[in-house]
């Protein structure tokens, strides 16, 4: 509920700024920033945590969106059309580059980045994630991949410090084992037949958790020095180059329904996309990776209920695992201090 007030709060701010002067010769965004904080200051402590607040749900908004995006996905991959996960790269980096292309034109910014490396770096790392991520949903369940994917939390606290100059500490690397356990029992196929036997799918999954890590640190240093229609723009379109270029062979045109849910997975990916980068201009690496395992429940539930996903004992736990260890290296447990607008 506090979130849905945030939300609202923060939209009715924008939506004010464009009333005129009142007569009394206040504006009527004042009026309203006074009120807001009289009737909600104290309850939400948008003087400490608005910037928080906004991240947290930008980054909610992309995880919803991400999982439903597996779901077509799926259906896109699986019979009767059986469309290439090659195709569906393609045309997600497509869709969203000729989106987000419109979106700077729109803003009329200029094209040329200011920190061309990191937007460069953040382009490779994404489209790896999200090549592996891709093979990964075509040859595992949906609810095993996402938590596998799920997994880069845990990593990005690992590499923030020397990318982005983030803070780690020594029980963070138990938070680490954890998740290796809990991706082990997702993972590791029943006793006495061998690492040889693991779904293909479920190691695509578990190695683009690793790719996004590094994508999620570059992302965060990378929104410093440059927007994130600009981000998302080159973002997108060197995407869309790179996975053409290396996929295909692979690719096809699909049709019919295929297309359909290929598209569809295309959209709310960009959205999700769009929601992430965005959230994390409030919010700091780390605690935005917790935020975004809130996916492992949208995921888990659309798996269950969608394609019958089974839910044995050790998924169970082994996303429980993951679930603790994101917690634990989020510091929210720690004391909290607030964070400043911007962060």
């Amino acid at each position: 509920m506090k979130v849905v007030f945030l939300f609202s709060d923060y939209f009715m701010t924008v939506v004010w700024q464009k009333i005129p002067t009142l007569t009394d010769g206040a504006t009527a965004k004042e009026m309203f920033l006074n009120h807001k904080i009289s009737s909600f200051g104290s309850f939400l402590k948008l003087d400490e945590y608005s910037s928080l607040s906004k991240g947290f749900f930008f980054l909610l908004a992309a995880a919803l969106f991400f999982a439903l995006s597996t779901v077509f996905l799926k259906f896109a991959t699986s019979a009767p059309y059986f469309v290439s996960p090659a195709t569906a790269i393609v045309v997600r980096f497509l869709v969203a580059f000729i989106i987000f292309g419109v979106w700077v034109i729109q803003r009329r910014e200029p094209l040329r980045p200011h920190r061309w490396r990191l937007v460069v770096y953040r382009g490779i790392f994404n489209m790896l994630a999200v090549i592996f991520f891709f093979y990964g949903i075509k040859y595992t369940t949906v609810t095993k991949s996402n938590l596998l994917n799920l997994t880069y939390p845990a990593f990005v606290f690992i590499i923030a410090p020397h990318l982005a100059g983030e803070k780690s500490k020594w029980y963070h690397y138990i938070f680490l084992c954890t998740t290796l356990l809990g991706a082990a029992l997702i993972a590791l196929p029943p006793s006495g037949t061998g690492f040889s036997a693991i779904n293909k799918g479920d190691f695509y999954s578990l190695l683009s958790g690793i790719v996004a890590g590094f994508a999620i640190t570059i992302l965060r240093e990378s929104r410093k020095f440059d927007s994130s229609s600009i981000i998302l723009f080159h973002q997108m379109g060197l995407g869309t180059a790179l996975s053409a270029l290396f996929l295909f062979p692979q690719l096809h045109m699909p049709h019919g329904g295929g297309l359909v849910y290929v598209m569809i997975t295309s959209l709310l990916a960009a959205a999700g996309q769009l929601f992430l980068t965005v959230g994390y201009k409030y919010i700091p690496a780390a605690l935005g990776s917790i935020v975004l395992t809130s996916g492992i429940f949208f995921s888990t539930i659309l798996g269950i209920t969608v394609f019958n996903d089974p839910l044995t004992g050790t998924l169970l736990i082994g996303g429980t695992l993951i679930l603790f260890s994101q917690i634990g290296v989020s510091g929210i447990l720690e004391k909290k201090t607030p964070i400043k607008e911007g962060a």
